[in-house]
């Protein structure tokens, strides 16, 4: 039983911890820092664990390691087509930051 609990919180936690990189990649459309060696390693670790669960007959690792495997590959294609945008996305907020600054010294001035 505890063993299955553990089972279940890995799977849980396989699946989690990619969602907080794909939710900012899809929001700021912005790719710079990500690692396409590493993406491209662990879609290959996901498939060999995907191929292992299904010799084993162990569906809970192997949803686990289909839907995180989708999640990567979500974010390896994303990458992909973003990758020339992450220039212009910075910029932008390169701009965002110094009229922030720049509003943050009026509302100080006019206090």
């Amino acid at each position: 039983m505890i063993w299955t609990l553990i089972g279940i919180f890995a799977s849980i936690f396989t699946f989690v911890r990619y969602v907080p990189q794909l939710i900012k990649v899809a929001r700021t459309h912005n790719v710079r820092g990500i690692s396409i060696i590493s993406l491209l390693i662990t879609v290959l670790f996901f498939i060999l664990w995907s191929i292992q669960a299904i010799i084993l007959k162990d569906y809970m690792v192997l949803s686990s390691s289909l839907l995180s495997l989708i999640q990567v590959i979500v974010i390896l294609v994303l990458t992909f087509i973003w990758k020339d945008n992450s220039k212009i996305n910075d910029k932008k907020w390169i701009y965002i930051l110094k009229y922030h600054k720049n509003l943050k010294k009026i509302t100080q001035i006019n206090k």
